[in-house]
């Protein structure tokens, strides 16, 4: 059986944390996706294609990746690419209990399941809001990227 997952996220931007979860996600998986979502609401520091093109490079040796742009709802993107997985990372209890609210809600209206993989040691303190603050100052990010993107 071919098991499709997906990886939703603003990805403003992809950090080593992302990465991270993509990386052990395409191991589980045959194929992943991994989607921007760009919220027209929301300010980013990139353009969606931008983002895109982070996750495109730092993902090209993971050969069952694909990466996506949608302005649709999550549920919607699931339906319409016969996604069989939802899969999220969380870094804390406050990123469980905020994806697991998500996980009631896009279950109520997908029926697809979310599978949560925990941060690994040393990760869980990165953030794409930190990320963004350090460029916004001028610092060095590039222990925070992905390798590919330094």
């Amino acid at each position: 059986m071919n098991r499709r997952a997906l990886i939703a996220g603003s990805f403003d931007p992809i950090t080593i944390g992302h990465y991270d979860i993509i990386e052990r996600a395409s191991a589980l998986f045959d194929e992943l996706y991994v989607v921007v979502f760009d919220n027209g609401v929301k300010r980013y520091m990139f353009k969606a294609e931008e983002r895109a093109d982070m996750i495109q490079r730092s993902c090209s040796d993971l050969k069952n990746v694909t990466v996506d742009i949608s302005h649709s709802l999550l549920a919607d993107y699931v339906n319409e690419h016969n996604i069989d997985v939802i899969v999220k990372g969380v870094r804390n209890s406050t990123d469980y209990d905020y994806e697991h609210q998500l996980y009631l809600i896009n279950y109520s209206l997908c029926g697809v399941e979310t599978v949560l993989l925990p941060a690994k040691g040393g990760l869980g303190h990165i953030s794409s809001t930190m990320v963004r603050d350090l460029i916004a100052h001028g610092k060095d990010v590039s222990g925070f990227m992905p390798g590919k993107l330094r």
